[in-house]
């Protein structure tokens, strides 16, 4: 397959997922998300594997500038401390490695939104 054969996929696999969207979920989503940030809360970012990765980057565009200047956002990536993913998962269990941080009080009212999520019991 050719680069340019990928890219067509791409933009086909982008178009079927644009059109898979309900247009009413996808704007109370964005509204939550620009509220609790608006009102201080934090919105905590969690993924696993590659999607770990896609937590960060989403979290350091919120927390540094995406596209213009603006103040930082209060966003926190909750996958990428390794120490505290292996201690948890170790302690209790990988099936719940991210509710430790979302239930840890400090957070009460923030938001969570999580990449391709499996374990946020």
């Amino acid at each position: 397959m050719i680069l340019r054969d990928h890219l067509a996929e791409a933009a086909a696999l982008l178009t079927q997922s644009a059109d898979a969207i309900d247009p009413t979920v996808m704007d109370a989503a964005i509204h939550s998300i620009m509220g609790a940030l608006a009102g201080g809360k934090a919105l905590l970012v969690c993924g696993n594997g590659g999607s770990a990765a896609d937590a960060v980057h989403i979290t350091c565009e919120l927390v540094g500038r995406f596209l213009e200047e603006r103040r930082a956002l209060r966003a926190i990536c909750l996958s990428d401390n390794p120490a505290v993913l292996t201690a948890w998962s170790n302690d209790h269990s990988f099936d719940t490695v991210f509710a430790g941080g979302i239930n840890f009080g400090y957070w009460s009212g923030s938001l969570t939104q999580a990449c391709r999520p499996r374990n946020l019991d």
